[in-house]
């Protein structure tokens, strides 16, 4: 129940029903998730740790589904060690 229109030749803009509710939801978990990491003293923690940590309420999509939207929107960088897999903040975003 989406609307499609033309906007120029070529290109079109695309209107979904309740994005805007699901975006605000994404970025609130984005921003738990890279707080915990943050928190962290070297600004590194290991994947199996940050799974198991709580997310607030309004963060309804799930601690992987963050951690992977984290991992491949490079804001992390998975590293492999003997004791599983370290999640390393990417230097341009230590503030």
């Amino acid at each position: 129940q989406g609307v499609l229109t033309c906007r120029d030749v070529g290109c079109y803009w695309l209107s979904i029903p309740r994005v805007g509710e699901f975006m605000k939801t994404f970025l609130y978990g984005r921003r738990a998730i890279l707080q915990h990491v943050r928190r962290t003293k070297y600004k590194e923690i290991l994947q199996n740790e940050l799974e198991q940590r709580k997310l607030p309420k309004k963060a309804l999509l799930g601690v992987l589904y963050h951690i992977y939207d984290i991992i491949g929107s490079d804001a992390v960088a998975p590293v492999e060690t003997s004791s599983g897999i370290v999640l390393r903040l990417q230097p341009e975003l230590i503030r």
